[in-house]
């Protein structure tokens, strides 16, 4: 049996994204529940999908397991609902690690004059030879192929706008055309339906279309009013961050013999937390920020 946490719909099959709210699902498998965490087309790459699973593991999520997708063509990664939230940003650390990895590499070939394709080529051939591994490829080619999928926890308000506005068009026009439809074969313009009863279905079908569409509508003006608010809540909220979250308070974080990863995690999280004190706001788009904010400082 699979469920949905937030619409609290249930499904008899094993559906790992709610078709009704597009939150993910939770599923019991061997007595323990699971949700599904993200995907990464990285699949091909199992030393590093294992790499990832070894680190969940290591960060007090032993449930956590791979489920290679033969349809999509990719791994998916499950994980106990209560660790969804730490596996995502986790796993934001551990790519961002890797993506220091590599740049750091990059830097130093060129201060050895050296190409840095031909040193990855070279670094590659000899861990290949040492491990009998295949290596992944540059950063900037798997950054072209790759589709990775983290677990959406906030979605811009104005994507939601601008969904509830055509919805509720769409649906208006439709429930307009049902409602004539309905009046021509009702004056007997139209002979596709004889008879009150089929004529009065498709006039509560059309009632049915209006009032949706209009409740959509309604909708997107209280969004249209929202993305307002969070526009200003989020300059203020950079404001704050530029003046209070430096790299040097992030370094504090930093410690002999951690991994990037972890110290990458403890960082994003030190971010967020210091922002759900200061700001009131939703948790999604304040973990948002707190993502945005500290790409931009380490990128910086």
């Amino acid at each position: 049996m699979t469920h949905c946490p937030v619409c609290k719909t249930e499904f008899e099959d094993l559906v790992y994204v709610c078709p009704e709210c597009g939150n993910h699902t939770v599923f019991e498998q061997n007595g323990e529940e699971f949700t599904l965490v993200f995907n990464t087309s990285m699949a091909k790459d199992v030393s590093e999908v294992d790499e990832i699973l070894d680190f969940l593991h290591y960060s007090d999520m032993p449930e956590a397991y791979a489920e290679y997708d033969e349809v999509m063509e990719t791994s998916l990664i499950f994980v106990h609902p209560d660790h969804r939230r730490d596996a995502s940003k986790l796993y934001s650390g551990f790519r961002r690690a890797k993506a220091e990895e590599e740049k750091e590499r990059k830097k130093e070939a060129r201060e050895r004059g050296e190409d840095p394709e031909e040193a990855k080529e070279a670094s590659d051939a000899e861990d290949t030879a040492e491990e009998e591994l295949s290596e992944e490829e540059s950063e900037e080619e798997d950054a072209e192929e790759e589709e990775e999928e983290l677990v959406g926890v906030y979605q811009d308000k104005r994507e939601k706008y601008s969904d509830f506005r055509s919805s509720g068009i769409t649906l208006i026009i439709a429930g307009i055309a049902v409602g004539v439809f309905a009046f021509l074969c009702g004056i007997g313009v139209l002979a596709f339906f004889s008879g009150w009863l089929p004529i009065l279905v498709f006039s509560l079908l059309a009632v049915g279309f209006l009032y949706a569409g209009i409740s959509s509508l309604k909708r997107s003006d209280e969004i249209q009013y929202e993305i307002r608010e969070e526009k200003q809540s989020r300059k203020v909220a950079e404001e704050w961050l530029k003046e209070h979250i430096t790299v040097e308070k992030l370094k504090e974080f930093e410690a002999e013999g951690q991994a990037p990863e972890v110290t990458a995690m403890k960082q994003l999280e030190f971010i967020s937390n210091q922002l759900k004190e200061q700001f009131e706001s939703s948790e999604e788009f304040l973990d948002e920020l707190a993502e945005e904010y500290y790409d931009e400082l380490m990128q910086g």
